[in-house]
């Protein structure tokens, strides 16, 4: 763990949640950025890599574009 950051669920509790350092490689660009660990398969990471981005989602295709 290299720190931890406090979450608000959906009902409302507060919870503490361990983050680490990652590097992560989108649209040919290195960027330093942090995830959240949970108990689900996939940590969390979230949505600043979208700024400036088109996100489009056919969820019934099981599709997802970004540009």
């Amino acid at each position: 763990m290299e720190s931890s950051a406090e979450a608000v669920l959906a009902d409302g509790s507060k919870v503490a949640m361990e983050t680490y350092g990652c590097q992560v490689e989108w649209f040919g660009r290195n960027y330093d950025t942090q995830v959240v660990t949970n108990d689900g398969e996939y940590a969390l990471l979230g949505t600043i890599l979208l700024t400036g981005r088109r996100l489009e989602i056919d969820y019934a295709s099981g599709i997802v574009n970004i540009h």
